[in-house]
């Protein structure tokens, strides 16, 4: 037989447990790829996505970066629910494109060069209302130069005539199935 009192805490407990897994219920969807390999000179999204629940609100995301053994700068914030975001310097709004909607938020790396090997990271401030909550997700950029990339073409282009595949003059595809076998 449950008392008064043994009822109560019963209670208690149970909404505790209930406020936490509201409180947990932001999730990312969908990250960028970690590492993320770029080839010098071109620009590189990095996307994520993520869900809320129907009674939490974003209150701030903003665009880290930070590299080993460095303070973490901070790119660009948009705050508010607002869709704009306020760029942390002024050389930033020609290096980075911010945007950000209800369920992603997207950074821009213009003209990607070897000074732009740093971990990038978004960090979403949202309420349910009663607490906020600060998620984070990062992504490390590996920037390869064009000759590295002109290499591994090679290295494939090798790799694939090893192995007997043939390009088709039409369009341009290798055709054929085959597996590559060590031989002694």
């Amino acid at each position: 037989m449950i008392t008064g009192n043994k009822l109560c805490t019963l209670y208690c407990v149970k909404f505790t447990e209930f406020s936490v897994v509201s409180l947990e219920s932001f999730t990312f969807t969908r990250t960028p790829r970690d590492p993320k390999i770029v080839v010098e000179g071109v620009s590189v999204s990095l996307v994520w996505t993520y869900k809320l629940e129907s009674n939490e609100r974003i209150q701030e995301v903003s665009f880290r970066r930070q590299k080993s053994g460095q303070m973490e700068t901070r790119i660009a914030t948009s705050t508010r629910g607002s869709s704009i975001f306020v760029f942390n310097r002024k050389e930033f709004t020609a290096a980075y494109i911010a945007r950000r909607s209800s369920r992603s938020a997207t950074l821009v790396v213009r003209n990607v060069n070897s000074n732009e090997e740093y971990t990038y990271s978004l960090k979403v401030k949202y309420s349910d209302g009663v607490r906020s909550k600060y998620p984070r997700s990062s992504v490390s950029v590996i920037v390869v130069g064009k000759y590295c990339v002109f290499i591994l073409y090679i290295y494939i282009y090798i790799k694939l005539s090893f192995c007997g595949l043939k390009k088709s003059p039409k369009c341009g595809l290798y055709l054929g199935v085959r597996t590559c076998e060590t031989h002694g």
